[in-house]
Order: structure tokens, then sequence, then C-alpha cells
């Protein structure tokens, strides 16, 4: 059988190994193309395991999925079949799934999120929001007062009660109350 020469750019035998080279790797997610170099996918026949190299390199990973070490791939739910096709030797349909898992992308369940590969990509800097350790959330506004600090967002105070702080929502009626009092 022959591979759909689209597919690999070409295929090699070094001793128990068959190598295949892909053509570059474009992945479609969330209405952005990214690119990869091309990948080495290599099979050893004779352990019947397969490795992946190349591509281009994020932090330390080549693709979503792989790490630089080709020792650590998440195959996903295609695992057992990944190495059923191995171990049968059946290399036209094991390359073919490798290079359809190579241009796919599972956003639950990457070893690195596949934005860190769009070039215009900037880490969010989660220490210039605010931070609640009640709700354990970002993004909600933290008031702090001489004695304590206050989540408006969950209603927690720490270090007094809520009667105490000064940060507290005042009720319509305790504003009504002190604006008749200033006007007097």
């Amino acid at each position: 059988m022959k591979l759909v020469p689209s597919i690999y750019s070409s295929f090699r035998f070094e001793g128990d190994t068959v190598v295949g080279i892909t053509h570059e790797i474009i992945i479609a997610y969330d209405g952005y193309d990214y690119h990869f170099d091309p990948y080495e996918v290599e099979v050893n026949l004779r352990q019947g395991k397969v490795f992946i190299s190349g591509g281009t390199n994020a932090n330390g990973y080549i693709h979503p999925h792989v790490t630089d070490e080709s020792a650590n791939i998440c195959w996903g739910n295609i695992g057992h079949l990944v190495n059923r096709l191995a171990g049968e030797l059946d290399l036209f349909g094991l390359f073919q799934l490798v290079h359809q898992f190579l241009t796919t992308y599972n956003a639950n369940d990457p070893y690195q999120k596949i934005a860190k590969w769009n070039p215009d990509w900037e880490e969010e800097d989660e220490d210039n929001e605010p931070y609640c350790s009640w709700c354990d959330e970002y993004g909600h506004d933290i008031s702090e007062c001489v004695s304590c600090w206050w989540c408006e967002h969950c209603q927690q105070y720490y270090d007094h009660d809520e009667e105490n702080c000064p940060n507290r929502p005042r009720e319509e009626e305790e504003v009504t109350h002190e604006l008749v009092e200033e006007t007097a």
C-alpha cells in the first residue's frame, strides 16, 4: 500500500525503524490557524512504539499533546488504537492515524495550550488582577482598610466582622440617616 503523498513528504527505513516526515502541519482552532514545522514520526518495528520529533517548540513542547522528549505523548482516546496498529505492524493505518492526531487539538487535556504557538500570544499577568482567597477567584474587587480586607463578590471579611468594617456595603436606610444628621 502507498500512503497519500499529501500526508507525508517522505519515508525512510533505518534498521528496525520506519520514519515518516510530514509536511507543515496546520491546526485550525477557535478561528486561528496554528502552523507547525514538519514532524518526524518514527515507528520502531521491534518495540512497537511510536516516537514524534520536530515540529515547532514552545516552552519545551513540540505539539500541544507532545513534549520535546517524544516519550511523553498524550494520545487521548486513540492510545489503544496506536498500540494495536503498531503491534500488528499496520504501518498504513498507523501513519494515517498519527497524522490525524498531529492535525487535531483537544482543548480539555493538552500538555500545553495551543494559544502559546500564536506569535502574538502574551502570558496573562494574574499578579495585576485582584485575587480573593475566600472564593479562590481572580478579578474580584478586594477593598482594604487599615485593619481588614473584604471581597464584595463573596462578602467575606478578614480581621474583623462586617459590623465594624468601614468598607462594608451600607444599607440605603443607614445612608439616608447619615445624610439627615449631616444636614441638620
